[in-house]
């Protein structure tokens, strides 16, 4: 299934034209997540220009760090690589970010793993910077329950669709 995302990302998105970064979360073997290193190799063949950046989880925040494949990495305690001497990225040379989850809305909301890490992370993020979620069910008609801090999703990409939540 995650080819499947990776190719709904090339199709609807001009990514040879996006300048900065592209921040990735790395996937967590153990819960069968969107394989963000498919990604990774796609966008960088027909995107060379860009940069790649992961998170670092650092007490109640998300750290963004540069990353390559050849990154050195350590696992920490969620069982999430990290890289091991981080080197910081920019937020605001952020083109895109990857968001992981549980599920969505129709309206662009997001269930993560608790926490509250990426909504805190994308509320740092520029307005222009892209907040594209993956996810391998359809959404659901509305998430119960939405805080003021909870940031809502730009676009959604699931097996059978595109969502576009700009389109209000």
């Amino acid at each position: 299934m995650s080819q499947v995302l990776v190719k709904q990302l090339l199709t609807h998105f001009q990514v040879e034209t996006w300048q900065g970064g592209v921040h990735i979360f790395l996937p967590i073997a153990a819960q069968r997540e969107f394989n963000t290193l498919l990604l990774y190799e796609a966008l960088s063949s027909v995107a060379p220009q860009l940069s790649w950046a992961v998170p670092k989880i650092n007490d109640k925040a998300l750290q963004t760090c540069l990353w390559d494949k050849d990154t050195a990495m350590t696992t920490n305690r969620w069982g999430i690589a990290e890289p091991s001497e981080p080197v910081d990225f920019p937020v605001e040379q952020l083109a895109a970010v990857i968001v992981p989850m549980l599920c969505f809305d129709l309206q662009g909301h997001r269930v993560g793993y608790g926490g509250g890490f990426y909504d805190r992370f994308l509320a740092t993020c520029l307005p222009r910077t892209l907040r594209i979620g993956v996810c391998f069910f359809e959404p659901l008609p509305q998430i119960g329950e939405i805080n003021p801090h909870d940031i809502a999703l730009h676009y959604c990409l699931s097996p059978n669709h595109f969502w576009d939540f700009t389109r209000k």
